[in-house]
């Protein structure tokens, strides 16, 4: 089903409980959590939610841009059991999640491009075993990655991921916690915060097993950023094949 361009978001949907795939193709609609849970405990059977603007969506991320107005995911979000593709890009009022979208054990695909205002994400990440591809390009208010990001071993793409790099944290993604993330392609962007680099978490991340993954660009926040470039690149010891990039800028 397709809710058309200039259309509100209906409170309602007839035949709600069969649907399969939800596209939203709006701009500056407005989704009031009512109407989401509404859906959410109708529609257990869907397996596509896109609540995005889809149409011309570059635009909506930047000052003059207008995505659509989200401010709250319900929890009912958890009952999506055979839920594998949720974008909720251009939501850019959103501010958190609620934790039972860890829940969706079956989610393959966690679009949150320029959701700009989103403040955290959920702490257990983790439960998304099924997890291959994870969006977060210009969450500009996010200021740390949770420690269950770790365990998505099924991840091939990963925009952008903030990792602590001067020491093993208990609930923060770090250095280290690349390890386990042996799918990845293509390329990530790594903001690396901290004091400075912990020569053990950089052996961890274990970058010569990322056989897949074509570049890493990296940002250096804080103290981290009075480290020499060759310093860190010596620590990470990464594949020939693995171009390291040092870049100033970070969305």
């Amino acid at each position: 089903m397709m809710i058309a361009q200039g259309a509100g978001f209906p409170m309602d949907i007839s035949g709600a409980e069969k649907l399969r795939t939800l596209v939203a193709v709006t701009q500056g609609c407005l989704i009031t959590s009512q109407a989401l849970s509404n859906l959410f405990k109708q529609s257990k059977h869907l397996r596509l939610l896109d609540l995005s603007l889809t149409s011309g969506w570059h635009n909506c991320f930047g000052p003059s841009g207008q995505g659509n107005i989200l401010d709250e995911i319900p929890v009912e979000i958890g009952g999506l059991i055979n839920l594998r593709y949720l974008s909720l890009a251009g939501s850019k009022v959103l501010k958190i999640l609620p934790e039972t979208l860890c829940d969706l054990h079956n989610l393959q695909s966690l679009d949150l491009t320029g959701c700009s205002s989103l403040r955290k994400l959920p702490d257990g990440m983790g439960k998304l075993m099924n997890l291959r591809y994870f969006y977060t390009w210009f969450c500009s208010s996010i200021t740390s990655y949770p420690k269950g990001i770790s365990c998505l071993t099924s991840l091939r793409e990963l925009t952008n991921v903030i990792a602590r790099a001067d020491h093993n944290d208990a609930k923060e993604f770090t250095l280290g916690d690349f390890e386990k993330l042996n799918n990845l392609c293509g390329h990530v962007r790594v903001k690396l915060v901290g004091n400075a680099i912990d020569a053990d978490e950089a052996i961890r991340a274990s970058l010569w097993n990322k056989k897949d993954l074509d570049r890493i660009r990296i940002n250096l926040d804080g103290d981290i950023g009075k480290e020499s470039q060759d310093v860190i690149k010596k620590a990470l010891n990464p594949p020939s094949d693995l171009n390291i990039e040092f870049v100033g800028w970070w969305f």
